[in-house]
């Protein structure tokens, strides 16, 4: 059983201030701690919430500390967050992972599975229009398959674009990549290429294939994979709405 435990908190700054940290030292930060473990009979927790709350206030908000004091970057400072809380964890409940939110755009993430690699999340936004519509169907199958979305006339969605890479943080700078690097490339090649656009008309992505969500998550990550330096592409998240994503992870 998995229990996730949102903990807000604030990384006071400590020092030199690492190459990735920016003013986001002093913003309140969102830590997501998620342990598991079975189901205790007699009390009906995983773990008690109140010593998830002293873990991430007791141990990881030192160790991001520590580590910022010697100038490394924020994707450093959760590893060996992850690693401090986790050692003071013992069985059968273990830390499954541990996320930190430090604006609604970014995040990092350590999970159990791969300690020695960090996931960073960036979310971008853009606006598009599009038909979906299949030749081989009448107007009549287009609007019983499509609804709306098969308005001859187009229509538009603010689509939000999640942009997941992994690696093992450099030892020098404790960056998974570049911040600069990650938001020029996904700029470039994912946003600037779509944005304002009418994406059946205006995008040769798009030519013979429909623009549904799942095919723009698609088309999103063959322009990334291989243009974010030695970070790897882990996985494009796209928003159509707040209630429906499609998610790539690659061929």
């Amino acid at each position: 059983m998995k229990l996730l435990r949102e903990v807000r908190c604030h990384p006071a700054s400590s020092g030199q201030s690492g190459p990735d940290w920016g003013d986001h030292g002093a913003a309140s930060w969102t830590c997501r701690a998620t342990v598991n473990g079975p189901i205790d009979r007699r009390t009906g927790y995983v773990f008690d919430i109140k010593r998830i709350d002293a873990l991430v206030h007791e141990s990881v908000l030192p160790a991001m500390q520590e580590v910022r004091a010697r100038g490394l970057g924020v994707a450093a400072a959760v590893q060996c967050a992850f690693s401090r809380a986790a050692g003071r964890l013992e069985e059968p409940v273990g830390l499954d992972a541990l996320e930190l939110s430090v604006t609604q755009f970014l995040s990092f993430t350590v999970a159990r599975g791969s300690p020695d690699m960090v996931r960073v999340t960036r979310r971008f936004e853009f606006c598009a229009a599009h038909r979906l519509y299949c030749r081989e169907f009448s107007d009549d199958e287009n609007r019983r398959t499509f609804g709306a979305c098969s308005n001859p006339n187009w229509h538009g969605h603010n689509y939000v674009l999640d942009v997941i890479v992994g690696g093992e943080p450099d030892p020098g700078t404790g960056l998974v990549i570049e911040g600069a690097v990650f938001e020029r490339a996904v700029k470039e090649r994912a946003i600037d290429p779509f944005d304002h656009r009418n994406l059946n008309l205006e995008c040769d992505d798009f030519k013979g294939l429909n623009p549904s969500v799942e095919n723009i998550a698609r088309v999103i990550w063959r322009r990334l994979d291989g243009a974010l330096g030695t970070a790897k592409l882990h996985c494009v998240r796209v928003w159509e709405t707040s209630k429906t994503s499609a998610e790539y992870t690659g061929p």
